[in-house]
């Protein structure tokens, strides 16, 4: 799986509005997400309008309470788990600078390897026992010390 970030940022001392777009490849197709998002850093709130490939609404909270709108069929989901808080957002690691490891070390998983290539530091991450039978092993680039990229593997020739 391959994921690329576009992000601008509006930003104030207590909230955050960003412009997302992200590419993913799988299977050799490329899959385009758009998206506005807000984060309400007091409240731990976080509101995404989801633009493209379907419009709807998420409202999430640092608890992992999360509300789906979808405008099309008028329909609202509730659910509440921890993987949905907030805390484990892209857009958390860049508001509270957790920019080197976004999040990776939270969550469990080991630095294997760094190393430098043409200016880029490219980090090798293994993820815990429990997620090794989905996830390889992630690497992460940096550039000037920001992330750029990252890429999921999968050994077991199985997509996720």
């Amino acid at each position: 799986i391959l994921f690329v970030l576009l992000l601008s940022f509006s930003f104030d001392s207590r909230k955050v509005s960003v412009h997302m777009e992200s590419q993913k490849a799988i299977k050799g197709k490329i899959i385009r997400v758009k998206a506005d998002i807000f984060y309400a850093y007091n409240e731990g709130k976080m509101v995404t309008h989801y633009i493209y490939p379907e419009e709807y609404f998420l409202v999430s909270n640092i608890l992992g309470e999360v509300k789906v709108y979808k405008p099309s069929t008028n329909e609202v989901t509730i659910q509440q788990n921890d993987i949905f808080s907030i805390q484990n957002d892209i857009l958390y690691y860049f508001v509270f600078n957790k920019l080197a490891d976004m999040g990776l070390k939270d969550l469990n998983f080991t630095l294997d390897k760094t190393r430098i290539e043409n200016g880029l530091m490219i980090s090798d991450w293994i993820p815990p026992v429990f997620l090794m039978d989905r996830i390889s092993r992630i690497e992460m680039v940096h550039e000037r010390y920001l992330p750029i990229y990252s890429a999921y593997y999968n050994d077991k020739k199985r997509d996720y």
